[in-house]
């Protein structure tokens, strides 16, 4: 499965970088990270290191790359061969997206209702400000404003969060 998909100009190729992540849900270990060449051609992207499926990614060219699950993991560039993870350092809970506006404003929400805000030093946790108990599967961050949407239950959930 295609969980997600995100691209970005490379002012350094002069080129657009789109990479997908995917993985089965159900079945583990079972991920893989997806580069688009030249709009014709689709070549796979080490994930060493980012252990059972991928659900989200987000990132700046050649500054910030970040892949996500079941823990959150990142690199500084894209041919580095192995995936940095500290995932106890930033949520115990699974994320299902991750987004951001720069290397120092990103987001990522996921199970149990967390919401997980990167400024540039660290992350932070609102999951005790926001509150909801379920799962969110998806957000937008637009200049100060946080969107973020999921469900509870049966019921849909949607989050609006404000600097």
């Amino acid at each position: 499965n295609i969980n997600d998909i995100w691209g970005d100009y490379n002012p350094k190729t002069n080129e657009w970088e789109i990479l997908a992540a995917g993985g089965n849900i159900l079945a583990g270990h079972d991920n893989v990270l997806l580069q688009v060449k030249n709009s014709n051609s689709v070549e796979k992207v080490s994930s060493e290191n980012a252990n059972w499926q991928l659900r989200s990614l987000w990132f700046i060219s050649n500054r910030n790359y970040y892949i996500s699950g079941s823990g959150i993991y990142q690199k500084h560039f894209l041919d580095e061969n192995a995936w940095k993870n500290d995932i106890y350092l930033i949520t115990t809970y699974s994320t299902n997206r991750i987004r951001g506006r720069e290397i120092n404003d990103i987001v990522a929400t996921g199970g149990a209702g967390e919401l997980i805000h990167f400024n540039g030093n660290y992350w932070k946790s609102f999951i005790d400000v926001v509150g909801i108990p379920g799962n969110y599967y998806g957000t937008a961050i637009f200049n100060n404003t946080i969107v973020t949407v999921g469900q509870s239950s049966n019921r849909a959930i949607l989050t609006i969060g404000r600097r």
